[in-house]
């Protein structure tokens, strides 16, 4: 409530020095909009980030990191509202910016593949959820290395999707995998190691 109370203290000074269509007045929606959706009044979040959205195309253009970081904010708005479907259309408009701004191995490209990687899971689509897990691993392999913890997590992710299409050598593979890393990092006697020690039992 607080931090509501001074960011539309921001905006109604903003809109007065600067008009209404100026871009530090898109950032002051778009701040109003987080607000709102980390109080899970998503609605409002919504009218906010597509005030902030019109001025910013209007601005800014359509290709900017702003514009990006917005979609940002209302795929995760609707992901938390469990609309799976448009959390994906808004992701794959961040990513498509991004990646020509940034290039294909940022990290922040890689956190947009996780992100859609776990909503087409959660859809049941277990393929196009696996590319996206794919395509992470080859970022996070590349800036961290084979042998990371978070490289293993995704040989976890990639592992249930299998699992869940019950192509269990598959599965088995990537358990194997994620539990060769985590036994050299954590030790064999670690809990997550337990797990997929009985995961990898399961599978057989």
């Amino acid at each position: 409530p607080k931090a509501l109370e001074y960011y539309q203290k921001a905006l109604i000074t903003k809109e007065k020095l600067l008009g209404k269509e100026h871009p530090d007045v898109a950032i002051s929606y778009n701040k109003i909009g987080e607000v709102y959706s980390s109080q899970e009044e998503y609605q409002k979040a919504m009218e906010y980030y597509n005030k902030a959205l019109t001025i910013q195309e209007k601005t800014l253009g359509e290709k900017n990191l702003d514009i990006a970081d917005l979609y940002g904010n209302i795929a995760s708005n609707y992901f938390l509202q469990e609309d799976y479907p448009k959390a994906a259309e808004n992701y794959s408009k961040e990513l498509i910016i991004k990646e020509e701004i940034l290039g294909s191995e940022h990290p922040d490209i890689a956190a947009i593949y996780d992100m859609l990687g776990f909503i087409y899971h959660s859809q049941g689509e277990y393929q196009t959820s696996t590319k996206y897990y794919n395509k992470k691993l080859m970022i996070q392999e590349k800036l961290l290395g084979k042998e990371h913890l978070d490289v293993a997590k995704l040989y976890n992710y990639i592992a249930d999707n299998y699992c869940s299409q019950k192509d269990y050598p598959k599965t088995l593979e990537y358990y194997q995998e994620a539990l060769m890393i985590q036994e050299k990092l954590l030790g064999k006697e670690h809990l997550d190691v337990a797990e997929l020690y009985k995961k990898r039992s399961e599978e057989r």
